[in-house]
């Protein structure tokens, strides 16, 4: 079936096609159209069944109603619930989102910035993996609004939504020391992204305050394992070098479960041989039976904060802050008890009761 145009809307309601473009535009009362014409010319492009052409009225406007997102990894749950929350966001709006992840490689992310540019968007809500200074930089001479999300850019005088990195850590390390913990080790990714940075720092800066930079210890992981290396493996082989370590504070998410695996791999009981405190929660917690202390962030504030900072920018007007640091929160779980509060049954196993539930429901004879 062939699209209605507006000359179509302008034979059958023999008018102009021109006064059906102003109409259609909503500049009918700017032309002086009266109420009965415009109201005549909408009824009949109503009953055509007539689909404006994005295209056309965005050229013409200059507005597309789509904003870009780009994250680090769309796969990571906190980085997915965020992109929801804004795409639910912009729905209420009217407006289209496009996104995509960059995987920390600033070439990628490059591409990504070209490909949704050239489809055109109002605005960008960007987490910028590290060496994307000069995409960014492109972006701002465009004159197109930008929102940086959990990365902080100082340099670029950009609009900023981040995590209070330094509380967050400080709220595990004096989590810790409060419960007995003085040989505290850290796993972190070998990435120079500033929040990592933020978060080590933090963790040596705390240290040294307790008179404790002697037992300092940083252990990092490359972002991008070897082709066929297993992530749990990879961890595991470290474990010797966590020998000396009372307690384990992991700086994101992904390497919280890796090291819990890997502990899991190894036999070690949370908290009896050693303690932990992981980065973000994550449904695999649930399936511990020692529930596990984590630095909470809240996906869904990241995103309306986000948002709400670029309806803003849209609107041509100016945010009441452009740096936005949300406070962390410290969920404390029985992976960090004192050390003089844990006792021999308190391990680091499945839920039994878990397992033995999916077993019935599933019909299936515990072979144990």
């Amino acid at each position: 079936m062939a699209r209605i145009t507006i000359k179509d809307i302008a034979r059958e309601a023999g008018v102009s096609t021109s006064l059906v473009s102003f109409v259609m535009n909503g500049r009918g009362r700017e032309y002086r159209v009266s109420d009965h014409m415009i109201a005549h010319i909408q009824k009949v492009a109503t009953d055509l069944n007539y689909q404006p052409n994005a295209s056309a009225r965005a050229l013409r406007s200059g507005k597309t109603n789509t904003i870009g997102v780009i994250v680090s990894d769309i796969s990571n749950p906190f980085f997915s619930e965020i992109v929801r929350c804004i795409e639910d966001l912009s729905f209420e709006k009217g407006w289209s989102v496009l996104f995509g992840s960059t995987d920390e490689n600033p070439l990628k992310m490059a591409r990504l910035v070209q490909a949704i540019q050239n489809k055109g968007v109002d605005g960008w809500i960007i987490v910028p993996c590290v060496g994307a200074e000069d995409v960014l930089r492109d972006l701002t001479a465009s004159g197109v609004p930008i929102v940086i999300l959990e990365r902080h850019f100082p340099q670029l005088h950009l609009p900023t939504v981040c995590l209070d990195n330094q509380q967050a850590i400080r709220l595990a390390v004096e989590h810790l020391l409060n419960n007995g913990y003085r040989n505290i080790h850290l796993l972190n990714y070998e990435l120079p992204i500033q929040s990592l940075q933020e978060r080590e720092q933090s963790y040596i800066q705390t240290m040294t305050n307790h008179q404790l930079a002697n037992r300092i210890q940083v252990h990092r992981l490359p972002f991008k394992l070897p082709a066929g290396t297993n992530s749990t493996q990879y961890i595991a082989s470290m474990l010797p070098l966590l020998q000396s370590a009372e307690a384990l504070i992991c700086l994101t998410a992904r390497l919280s479960i890796m090291s819990l695996k890997a502990f899991r791999t190894a036999g070690l009981r949370m908290p009896q041989d050693i303690g932990f405190v992981g980065f973000d929660a994550n449904d695999t917690f649930d399936l511990i039976e020692t529930s596990v202390t984590h630095i909470r962030q809240r996906p869904q504030e990241f995103g309306n904060r986000a948002f709400e900072m670029l309806s803003v920018l849209l609107n041509h007007e100016t945010p009441d802050q452009t740096l936005i640091q949300l406070s962390p929160e410290l969920i404390p779980g029985s992976s960090s008890w004192s050390r003089g509060e844990t006792s021999e049954g308190q391990g680091f196993y499945l839920k039994e009761k878990f397992v033995q539930s999916m077993l019935n429901m599933n019909n299936i004879p515990n072979r144990k």
